[in-house]
């Protein structure tokens, strides 16, 4: 009797001493990967007594606020990262939100499909990119708005697309077929365009960015697009191979025929993918490697760098690689196939 006392007494106590706090983890499955996968950097904003707070979820998707009294309340999502460097725009209309429950419980949000799990998979892209390396707070992008369209299709236009006036991408959720895009093609096509976002951003002008060739700005952002997205699925995920039959720069890359590409996609070189990997391709002379994307990245920040030949030179400048010599030959072989 007397141990069910003091059991009875350490719950009372317990209720008054720690009070429910709101809290929980934010999470997307990937149909790619068939698995939950953490969303960090998003908003999460509680409403209790007509006051609003708001905090983001940390690296494991996580998210907490002090204690509260032991009362409702209630939960918001917002698709908005930390600082606002970017954010997700229902149709082109509002900001996304997704509306949470009204409890004194924990929130753990598991979005699985529909146009949630859809901001949900953009939102990871734009995360993933800015915890790369070569973005650091003096060169990183902010104030980027990714327009999302789950259920409609581009016209006349690929599924994403950037505007390099405003800085702002447009992302479809289907082929202009009218065919849904997986979840490794979403996600590479928002890392490809926030390349170019992040291109702009860091341009020391609007001049710069016209002198600048397109094939600079288009093999930065498939470098991007390449190796941010092999990184996150691997080389040997089935959804990578088929989609390496129409781009190439995934599993089975090594075996494409550059004068092929050319024909249809000439401002989409490998080049920057060449000049760091270790793969020597069948179809070019390619004995470039070991630069990083952090080093092509300070050479794109300087105003004298507008082609693959300034390029080049910057980097034998600035760099110091045991392939340097071969990096000229590699130029050449991208104007003449």
């Amino acid at each position: 009797m007397h141990r069910i006392l003091v059991f009875v007494i350490v719950l009372v106590l317990s209720a008054f001493c720690f009070p429910n706090y709101p809290h929980g983890t934010v999470k997307a499955y990937d149909r790619t990967l068939k698995r939950d996968l953490p969303i960090s950097g998003v908003e999460i904003q509680i409403e209790s007594n007509g006051y609003r707070f708001s905090t983001h979820t940390d690296s494991v998707g996580s998210f907490g606020f002090p204690l509260l009294p032991n009362k409702k309340v209630s939960y918001r999502l917002k698709w908005q990262y930390k600082n606002n460097l970017f954010d997700i725009r229902t149709n082109a209309i509002g900001q996304a939100f997704c509306e949470g429950p009204r409890s004194s419980d924990t929130w753990n949000p598991v979005f699985r499909e529909g146009e949630q799990q859809f901001f949900a998979t953009i939102f990871r892209a734009g995360a993933t990119y800015l915890s790369q390396d070569f973005v650091t707070p003096k060169n990183q992008f902010e104030h980027i708005s990714i327009k999302a369209y789950p259920n409609l299709r581009p016209f006349g236009h690929g599924s994403a697309r950037h505007n390099a006036v405003s800085e702002n991408i447009q992302i479809w959720g289907k082929s202009k077929t009218g065919k849904k895009l997986n979840d490794v093609r979403l996600f590479s096509y928002v890392v490809h365009e926030l390349g170019h976002a992040h291109h702009d951003h860091f341009y020391l002008g609007w001049s710069q960015h016209l002198q600048t060739s397109l094939r600079l700005k288009e093999s930065w952002a498939e470098a991007i697009r390449y190796f941010l997205t092999r990184d996150q699925y691997g080389e040997n995920i089935e959804e990578v191979r088929v989609y390496s039959k129409q781009y190439p720069f995934f599993s089975g890359w090594k075996n494409f025929k550059w004068e092929r590409r050319k024909k249809y996609f000439y401002n989409y070189t490998p080049f920057m993918i060449d000049l760091v990997d270790t793969l020597d391709q069948e179809h070019l002379d390619d004995r470039v490697s070991g630069y990083t994307l952090v080093q092509i990245q300070k050479v794109m920040e300087r105003k004298e760098c507008r082609d693959f030949d300034s390029m080049a030179r910057l980097l034998r400048s600035y760099y110091s690689n045991p392939t340097e010599q071969y990096v000229d030959i590699l130029v050449r072989q991208m104007e003449e196939h």
